[in-house]
């Protein structure tokens, strides 16, 4: 494969035929100089020559190629605005009492409301608002044949694994067989109601975090730890129910649960001693006959720690009362609540 010729600027080849014309160089010196060959010397005088000739016939200097292009794209971009400008025109014209204002939202009814981003035809809008007046279907909804396919599939797997989310359900759905994307998955299962809300597996690793940094030493066994707990549940006809209850931490057993319409420190006291008259009946004794002595005062030392898991007065006080009058339970507030929260007993009781 030959080498490229080298890429001599026009100045230079103007200079270089120059010295030819005057005799500093002859042709074949001036090729061996600008390692070109002679006959490229001779067509780059030929063309100068050429050129000067053209300029003394025209007898004087007119404009470059380079002014006329750019004197033809302006004329070209004026003529193009001139266009524009007309058509504009002439819409606008043709366009006075056929546009309408489209209310928020697009709701046909609220026509009084104005949102002065969108404009639509008067046409369209007043054909909008007849369908919704009827009760008609005005738009969609359109066929989603992705989702349609997948949904049985996803369904299955999202009932029978409750707590998976949507990536684990898409690569259940394709190890079945069904071909379908992950973002289909992801967009199917909210309007199923199948999916967590987001982040419910990290705020359920926190708040096991938090409920065991309530405790100075970790459990090894039942009975030392108890999770005190209170939680709502709303009836159907507007009421609300209040359970109080104790879980024990090691083996999460829960005791019998106290309810209530109310929620305060007495709920929390009759819950503990419903757990206490659990224990005995269980074991056949009461829990203080299970309490150490303390020998330098003779007072019986707490068996069990009783450790609220939501937060709020009315259950720290009820269980400070609750452990004066027991001497087999202590109370100990976690460090860290979390509001909003309740502890176990959606977990154990069930709905």
């Amino acid at each position: 494969m030959g080498r490229a010729p080298p890429v001599i600027p026009a100045e230079k080849k103007a200079r270089i035929v120059l010295s030819v014309i005057a005799g500093e160089l002859s042709v074949a010196e001036a090729a061996r100089r600008e390692k070109v060959s002679e006959q490229s010397v001779g067509r780059w005088k030929a063309d100068f020559l050429e050129a000067g000739k053209t300029a003394l016939t025209a007898g004087r200097s007119g404009p470059s190629t380079r002014e006329e292009q750019l004197e033809a794209e302006v004329a070209d971009l004026t003529h193009a605005l001139g266009e524009a400008a007309v058509e504009i025109r002439v819409w606008k014209k043709s366009a006075e009492g056929r546009l309408a204002l489209r209310g928020p939202r697009g709701d046909p009814h609220r026509g009084g409301q104005v949102d002065h981003e969108v404009l639509v035809d008067r046409h369209a809008w007043r054909g909008w608002q007849a369908k919704t007046r009827a009760g008609a279907q005005t738009r969609g909804p359109w066929p989603r044949p992705a989702r349609s396919a997948a949904l049985e599939l996803s369904r299955k797997h999202a009932l029978a694994h409750p707590v998976w989310g949507h990536r684990k359900i898409w690569a259940m759905v394709r190890h079945d067989g069904q071909v379908v994307s992950e973002a289909t998955i992801l967009r199917l299962l909210p309007d199923e109601g199948l999916i967590l809300p987001a982040h419910d597996q990290r705020e359920r690793r926190k708040l096991a975090e938090r409920r065991t940094a309530a405790f100075a030493t970790e459990p090894t066994g039942p009975n030392q730890v108890w999770q005190l707990d209170l939680s709502e549940f709303e009836t159907t006809t507007g009421g609300t129910w209040r359970l109080a209850g104790c879980r024990d931490y090691w083996s999460k057993y829960e005791h019998p649960f106290h309810v209530s319409p109310t929620a305060n420190q007495h709920d929390a006291i009759d819950a503990i001693e419903l757990a206490l008259a659990d224990y005995e009946a269980m074991f056949g004794h009461p829990m203080v006959d299970d309490c150490p002595v303390d020998v330098e005062t003779g007072e019986l030392l707490p068996v069990v720690t009783i450790v609220p898991t939501t937060e709020g007065r009315s259950a720290r006080s009820g269980s400070r009362r609750s452990s004066n009058s027991t001497p087999s339970c202590a109370m100990s507030a976690p460090r860290s609540a979390v509001p909003g929260r309740t502890g176990h007993a959606k977990e154990g009781s069930g709905p």
